[in-house]
């Protein structure tokens, strides 16, 4: 044993040397305690190491892969400068941007022709452009304007259908529960006796309201006859024959409402007019009056400062020549600033047309003309 001792401690000595370990006075137990640890250690810090180079040996396969990547995206970049004409990666990004923007709107033209294509019934474009030429817009306002109060109508005829129902089927419930049906058959032979007190009450309001409506008409036609004849006649000269006269009808509520009749006898409210065929009615409807007046009372001149300023040249023109005929009846004075009023004035026979000088105040460096019809 002793023998195995001083074996055991020599080669702790070797190995105390090998290492460079200092020399101590420890002994050979503490000295092999240190050295194994030391041995665990370094064991420790090579699988450290071999685990560090593959982690290397990863992260540079990674990084191969992503230069490799890098230059067939540089690669495609170059491509797609090249297709897209564009000097460098802002102008590629905003061709992108455009080529996003043109797919984006051919998307939407597409859905737009399926829905052209569901609304017109399967026609072509061409097909219902060719179709809208030929319709007058004052038309198609003044039927879209029916339209709406029919669908209103009907809207509010649903409603009262609709409470009536709800009623009618309340009552018919209760019937069948037979619940009360001495009283309902009192409630009927009562309503039955309201009803015939009713009915002649109607007789007599229906009466009165057909012998009011004749003198209505009676006083309509006598004293707003000839003024709305007139005026339809003016509004007919105005509109060059599009609209032949005026009519008045009464509402259900008992309102009267003005009607221009077009020259195919549709009947268009004056709230369905266009804004200029508008102005042109309200233009009729003055010299209707003014000339109405004139007949019974002493003419007094009409004068009007810049009446044709929202009117084309064709409806100015028209109403130059209903003011024309409007001067056999009273002086007509028209002053306006614009030339090419004048200008078509002049061309209507009975006219004169006189430049009045600017006030010296003015800032127009040019002399305001007046036209005296």
């Amino acid at each position: 044993m002793l023998a195995s001792i001083e074996t055991f401690d020599d080669q702790v000595r070797s190995v105390q040397g090998r290492l460079v370990d200092p020399v101590t006075e420890e002994p050979s137990t503490v000295i092999a305690a240190r050295l194994g640890r030391r041995l665990a250690d370094a064991r420790k810090i090579a699988s450290d190491a071999a685990a560090l180079t593959v982690r290397i040996v990863a992260h540079e396969a990674a990084a191969d892969e992503a230069a490799r990547r890098l230059r067939a995206a540089e690669a495609e970049l170059a491509t797609l400068r090249q297709l897209a004409g564009a000097a460098n990666d802002s102008e590629l990004e905003h061709a992108i941007e455009r080529a996003r923007q043109r797919d984006a709107a051919a998307t939407e033209i597409a859905r737009l022709g399926h829905l052209l294509l569901a609304q017109g019934d399967g026609r072509a474009e061409d097909v219902l452009r060719s179709e809208i030429a030929g319709i007058d817009r004052d038309a198609v306002v003044a039927r879209l304007t029916e339209l709406r109060n029919e669908l209103a109508s009907l809207g509010e005829r649903r409603e009262t259908l609709s409470a009536e129902r709800a009623r009618a089927e309340a009552t018919l419930a209760e019937m069948r529960q037979g619940r009360d049906a001495a009283s309902k058959s009192q409630e009927a032979e009562d309503a039955l006796a309201d009803a015939r007190a009713t009915a002649e009450r109607y007789a007599r309001l229906h009466v009165a309201r057909v012998l009011l409506r004749s003198g209505i008409d009676r006083f309509r036609r006598e004293h707003q006859g000839p003024l709305l004849r007139a005026a339809g006649a003016h509004f007919a000269l105005l509109t060059g024959g599009r609209y032949a006269r005026l009519s008045v009808d009464q509402e259900a509520a008992g309102r009267a409402v003005l009607l221009a009749i077009g020259d195919d006898g549709t009947e268009c409210p004056v709230e369905a007019l266009s804004e200029g065929a508008r102005d042109q009615l309200y233009l009729a409807l003055r010299v209707a009056t003014v000339e109405d007046h004139a007949a019974h009372a002493e003419p007094l001149p009409f004068i009007a400062d810049d009446l044709l300023v929202h009117f084309d040249d064709g409806r100015a023109a028209a109403a130059i020549a209903l003011l024309a005929q409007l001067g056999r009846t009273t002086q007509v004075i028209l002053f306006t600033h614009h030339d090419h009023i004048a200008m078509l004035a002049a061309r209507q026979p009975g006219t004169v047309v006189q430049n009045l000088p600017a006030p010296a105040s003015t800032v127009t460096p040019r002399a305001a003309p007046i036209v005296v019809v």
